[in-house]
């Protein structure tokens, strides 16, 4: 390993080093990730991208950032320039071998049975691909990360499920068209999307969650009966799930309501439970 160390050192030393700065990314995935395989493939992202610049303004100023256009939309396409940022924010977190773009990989190796031409990657996915790292997190945020996934999987797993009807189990062997397992999905990211901003609450694209962004940034995952009212099923669905669990708080009424989610390394629930049990038998 000292040998190892050592001829990084010696070449480290001889060659002058080219630092990307976080803009770059667009044009790196752009250029080792997302090239089309022949003429005929990029004529086809090119036309399934004009969709996306018929999406109503709030959507796309959501998708594209504060300081975004849709030319880097273009670059990062199936992705969007809002969870690109979010993954930049998210990897200042996560160790070396974590980068970005084996994250970006990841994203789309999971999806590559479900992910349709002229769809895009919801933000809320990002949550599931860090929590197949174990040790995904530097030191400073593994206590935050553990604290959320102790959460996830004693509450708001759960909670998922039982919301859409089906246990992960039991969507194992479903096909992804299956409405239940759709609904899962759906109800997973607008969590999911929550534990991001309890994490990094500082990225600009994940701060003043409110049902209406939401449903942006997951752009494409809600089905609904009457195109446009998204955000008011994600509203009724986050009243109902505050009812349950206390750590999902919402300040404010409606799809304008914001929306947070508070990590705790103590389960103030099992405290709670123990108090009433003691004063039942006083």
């Amino acid at each position: 390993m000292k040998n190892f160390e050592d001829a990084l050192n010696y070449f480290e030393a001889r060659f002058d080093q080219i630092k990307l700065e976080d803009r770059n990314l667009p044009y790196i995935a752009q250029k080792r990730l997302l090239v089309p395989k022949d003429a005929a493939a990029k004529e086809l992202m090119d036309q399934a991208f004009e969709s996306v610049k018929r999406l109503k303004e709030s959507i796309k100023e959501v998708l594209l950032t504060q300081d975004g256009d849709l030319d880097q939309f273009r670059q990062v396409y199936p992705f969007s320039l809002a969870l690109v940022k979010t993954l930049v924010g998210v990897s200042s977190a996560l160790q070396r071998e974590r980068t970005a773009l084996k994250i970006m990989v990841q994203l789309l190796v999971n999806q590559r049975n479900s992910l349709r031409l002229g769809e895009i990657v919801p933000v809320g996915d990002l949550f599931q691909v860090m929590l197949q790292g174990v040790d995904a997190f530097s030191a400073e945020m593994k206590q935050s990360f553990d604290n959320a996934r102790k959460l996830w999987e004693q509450k708001l797993r759960p909670l998922v499920g039982d919301s859409s009807g089906l246990k992960y189990e039991e969507a194992l062997g479903l096909p992804s068209a299956d409405p239940k397992v759709r609904r899962l999905k759906e109800n997973e990211r607008i969590v999911g999307t929550l534990v991001l901003n309890a994490l990094t609450p500082e990225v600009e694209t994940l701060k003043s969650l409110t049902p209406r962004k939401l449903s942006a940034l997951n752009h494409g995952s809600i089905q609904v009966a009457i195109p446009g009212t998204e955000a008011n099923t994600i509203w009724k669905r986050l009243q109902e799930w505050a009812s349950r669990i206390g750590e999902i708080k919402i300040h404010g009424e409606g799809v304008d309501a914001v929306v947070s989610l508070q990590l705790s390394g103590v389960d103030t629930s099992a405290i709670i439970v123990s108090a009433l049990n003691r004063s039942s038998r006083v």
